[in-house]
């Protein structure tokens, strides 16, 4: 199945994920599709701590709104999972401008790793990730909503690279918590490169990363996670 945009209230709705979740890709910043992902994002962020309102969220992606897309995933109708991705324009990637203001550790050796890559045209940014309290669950666990936001970022991830065309090398980047690097890495091995070490930022230890969209994209991925069905479904569609 394929991930289905959603820009417009009539837009029909494919269902590819544990327990039957419905993964959106939303770009229509005035959706109610988005306001809902947007409100997991808000909720999460401050019952974790990461902010400390509503307001310091937006202001910390308020340079990146207009190249933000949301992931939306629902379940039997209520949107419990989102994630923010943002492509490049001309205010960068959060990921590399904090890092070079000093709030994340980025080493000489993730610098030379990130050297390799195009960072104006050929990857996108995970920027958020969110699950409602009492859908939280590792993502080899049955009807794991951490699963299908991970499908939908691998669908989109073949989305993008379509785009961009397959001879180009690909990337992802993401600061994740400890938490959510621990999950992604376990689910997606060797192509999740961390960019240094662990550090306070945001509220939460955190640790910038790159991932190597060829590799995510490999034959072998979804051999990486037997149990997850919704990720194998994702990477084979023809989205």
């Amino acid at each position: 199945m394929a991930l289905e945009a959603v820009d417009r209230p009539e837009t029909q709705e494919d269902k590819i994920g544990p327990g039957h979740d419905e993964i959106l890709l939303i770009t229509d910043h005035q959706s109610a599709e988005w306001l809902a992902a947007q409100g997991v994002e808000v909720d999460v962020f401050i019952e974790k701590g990461y902010v400390k309102n509503a307001e310091e969220l937006t202001a910390e992606y308020a340079p990146y709104e207009d190249a933000s897309v949301f992931i939306g995933v629902k379940r039997h109708g209520q949107t419990i999972g989102s994630a923010r991705l943002t492509t490049p324009d001309e205010n960068g990637f959060k990921t590399i401008n904090d890092a070079r203001a000093g709030k994340l550790n980025v080493t000489e050796e993730g610098w030379a790793l990130l050297s390799k890559f195009d960072l104006d045209t050929q990857g996108f940014e995970v920027g958020t990730m969110a699950i409602k309290d009492g859908f939280r669950s590792g993502p080899f666990a049955p009807d794991s909503v951490s699963a299908s936001v991970y499908a939908g970022i691998v669908s989109y991830t073949k989305r993008y690279a379509d785009q961009q065309g397959r001879d180009e090398r690909g990337f992802v980047l993401a600061s994740f918590d400890q938490h959510f690097f621990d999950n992604f890495s376990s689910a997606f091995g060797e192509s999740v490169q961390p960019l240094g070490p662990e550090q306070m930022y945001m509220g939460s230890l955190t640790i910038p990363v790159i991932i190597d969209v060829e590799k995510l994209l490999s034959d072998d991925v979804s051999g990486l996670s037997p149990l997850l069905e919704s990720l194998s479904q994702a990477t084979q569609s023809d989205v």
